[in-house]
């Protein structure tokens, strides 16, 4: 048999219950509801002009850690490695919300894309002025050297992905506009 106290408490329950329930009801319907076409327009940063910038002070991310392996093209990276890897290596492309490619000019003052004999052939002209953040110059080399590490050919690398880079035959230095390289 059930006690007297037990079951008052279960009543209670029961009852507190159905009370909370009845409060909770549907959520209040304010407007429209957020799509992917009118979140477009919302940046997830906050550019700022150099100037604004000081040296010093403390970055707090909220990334829960790093891979030791902070190299962004090889294959035991992660996803936080993409998230930091932007902060401190050059980004030459990004893209608008309707997907249109953005050249940034501090690497790219102009990119050409042909079709040569059935082929594509992407030529990119770099800013003299482009160095990598230790300032070391970015030249032909480097595009080069993302081409051989990344095609799947030279067992020495391990890719995060050779998608695209597998279909690239050849990458070559083209006329030079600027410094010499």
């Amino acid at each position: 048999m059930i006690s007297m106290k037990r079951a008052t408490a279960a009543g209670i329950t029961v009852a507190l219950s159905a009370v909370l329930a009845a409060c909770g009801g549907a959520p209040a319907n304010d407007g429209p509801a957020d799509t992917a076409e009118s979140l477009a327009d919302v940046s997830a940063y906050n550019p700022q002009p150099y100037e604004n910038l000081r040296d010093g002070g403390t970055v707090t991310t909220s990334l829960p850690e790093l891979s030791p392996q902070m190299n962004y093209w090889q294959n035991d990276q992660t996803a936080y490695t993409r998230s930091v890897w932007v902060w401190y290596n050059p980004v030459l492309i990004t893209f608008t919300a309707d997907g249109d490619p953005v050249f940034n000019p501090d690497y790219l003052t102009d990119a050409k894309h042909e079709t040569v004999d059935g082929n594509s052939r992407v030529t990119y002209t770099i800013n003299p002025k482009a160095t990598y953040n230790d300032g070391t110059p970015i030249d032909w080399t480097s595009f080069e050297a993302a081409w051989r590490s990344s095609n799947g050919k030279d067992p020495a690398y391990l890719p995060a992905s050779t998608d695209g880079y597998d279909r690239i035959t050849s990458v070559a230095r083209g006329r030079t506009t600027g410094r010499p390289s």
